[in-house]
């Protein structure tokens, strides 16, 4: 009777290892099957751009300020101090936002299939509208109280971390 028992239980352990060798081929699969849908979605992103942080639109001001330095000299015949006026420029930009931004847009999605593989690739159809309010006195930091500032020309800035993603010039 003892004897059936142990026989009973060998078999039980024996069945439970011999399943233990599909399943472990099964997981092995389904690790290689997961690590090849990273590499084919990676290989489709690298193909489009990657995802998108778009910050902006800015109005920028360039600038130049001038302003005058003066510095003491020594002259080398009669040892008297001289001063000696030299005109300093140093150029900037000052950034302003919107006062309104109204962004409209349409997202796309769209499905890329490599192999068994299914990748969702994202298209945004958008139109930005917006208006700028400058204010009538500019609190430009000077680094003297007399300094001239002379303003250059004003562009917009839109700032984006792959400009492959653009179908089109914004």
């Amino acid at each position: 009777m003892q004897k059936a028992l142990f026989i009973k239980i060998a078999l039980v352990l024996l069945l439970a290892m011999l399943i233990n060798i599909p399943l472990g081929m099964m997981n092995n699969l389904v690790d290689e099957r997961q690590a090849r849908q990273t590499q084919v979605a990676a290989e489709i992103a690298n193909s489009y751009a990657e995802p998108q942080f778009i910050t902006g639109p800015l109005l920028v001001l360039p600038y130049t300020e001038e302003y005058a330095v003066r510095q003491e000299a020594k002259s080398t015949d009669d040892g008297d101090a001289r001063q000696r006026t030299r005109i300093q420029r140093r150029s900037a930009a000052l950034y302003l936002t919107p006062h309104t931004l109204n962004v409209k847009g349409t997202l796309a999605t769209d499905i890329k299939k490599r192999s068994l593989f299914e990748v969702p690739i994202y298209t945004l159809d958008s139109s930005w509208e917006g208006a700028f309010e400058i204010p009538s006195r500019l609190d430009v930091p000077r680094r003297a109280e007399n300094s001239q500032i002379i303003w250059g020309r004003p562009y917009l800035s839109l700032a984006v971390n792959d400009p492959r993603g653009f179908a089109s010039a914004p």
